[in-house]
């Protein structure tokens, strides 16, 4: 494998996984800002975009890729995870945009909600500072694919906290999947990873299949029916090798079709679907073609994906989740009515 050493290495550690899934992806960065203006545009109410949230699980898919990559990248350098170096990158790199859109957040919301409100927004917050939201907005089964009347205006730190709960799970999954070895004595434990991470992928669709059915905010809010999604980026950053032996023209294609379906979902799914389900399928199954078929070289298609535009977008499309949603949302709720298009459409630029 590129980039594994056996020797000083540690024994009985992770020292068959691929090392380069977890480096910079120019391309990737168009693609986040693919899933960020799906978002932002259903916020904002395009019409030709009913299912614009699909965005939220093509993050998903990309993080599962993202994280599962850099992991495996470590584990192939120095045998092991450094857990305590995990946790403050993340934190480093997510904590003080989260935070400032937080206090901003509650201070404009003195100044928009009714007094009695405003008690209710604050302990949206602390979920939100504390990653547990989507656990509140599950339990008050709060409609996230509904617009309508005073919604939270911390309603969309529901998919950070989810991501942020996937984070303090899947270094853990990924050295105790791989610590097998120390049982099976097994040469690769790159097969066994794998193993886990489609069990977990499959037990989680199942979960969000019949969930969706039975209780649909609690399918759409929580990691365990939406850790399928993670899991699939996290099994294509396995395979690092393969995906580069992957020629050119069938590349594009992979991308093209990806994008098709991503854009598919967008435009056939809207607030009645019931979601995620099954239907989640679609919009994950995009991604994971974008994935597959990007390339480093930005070439054919990915050079698209990979434009200065699409590139900056992806770079700042954390901080235009972040901002997004309190943006759109308390003007209308201080307005005491729904903005026009033409407000909002300025509002989601701004």
């Amino acid at each position: 494998m590129a980039g594994v050493r056996e020797a000083s290495r540690p024994p009985l550690m992770l020292t068959h996984l691929p090392a380069d899934g977890g480096s910079f992806r120019p391309d990737l960065e168009g693609l986040r800002a693919v899933a960020v203006l799906l978002v932002l545009g259903y916020h904002a109410g395009v019409a030709w975009m009913p299912g614009g949230y699909i965005g939220v699980d093509v993050f998903f898919v990309l993080s599962g890729f993202f994280i599962t990559g850099l992991l495996a990248r470590e584990i192939a350098q120095s045998g092991r995870i450094s857990f305590g170096r995990f946790y403050a990158r993340r934190t480093r790199r997510l904590l003080p945009g989260a935070t400032l859109v937080i206090v901003a957040t509650v201070l404009a919301s003195s100044i928009a909600f009714p007094p009695l409100r405003q008690q209710q927004i604050a302990w949206d917050a602390v979920s939100a500072a504390l990653n547990v939201v989507n656990f509140r907005f599950s339990v008050v089964a709060t409609d996230y694919l509904s617009l309508g009347q005073d919604p939270s205006p911390f309603l969309h730190f529901w998919s950070l906290a989810v991501e942020e709960q996937f984070y303090a799970l899947w270094p853990a999954i990924v050295a105790i999947s791989a610590g097998v070895l120390l049982v099976t004595k097994r040469s690769s434990s790159r097969k066994t990873v794998v193993w886990v991470f489609g069990a977990i992928a499959v037990c989680s669709l199942a979960a969000s299949v019949w969930l969706t059915k039975v209780n649909q905010p609690w399918a759409f809010f929580m990691l365990p029916t939406r850790a399928w999604q993670l899991a699939c980026g996290g099994m294509i950053a396995l395979f690092p090798e393969a995906l580069e032996r992957i020629g050119g023209r069938l590349k594009d294609l992979l991308v093209v079709a990806g994008l098709v379906l991503i854009g598919l979902a967008a435009v056939i799914l809207n607030d009645s679907t019931e979601f995620p389900g099954w239907v989640a399928v679609l919009p994950v199954l995009g991604a994971g073609l974008v994935i597959a078929g990007s390339r480093r070289s930005l070439e054919g298609v990915a050079a698209l994906l990979g434009s200065r535009p699409m590139r900056a977008l992806g770079r700042w499309s954390y901080s235009i989740y972040l901002w997004h949603w309190p943006v759109l949302i308390l003007p209308a709720v201080w307005a005491g009515h729904e903005l026009e298009a033409p407000v909002r459409a300025a509002l989601a630029l701004a």
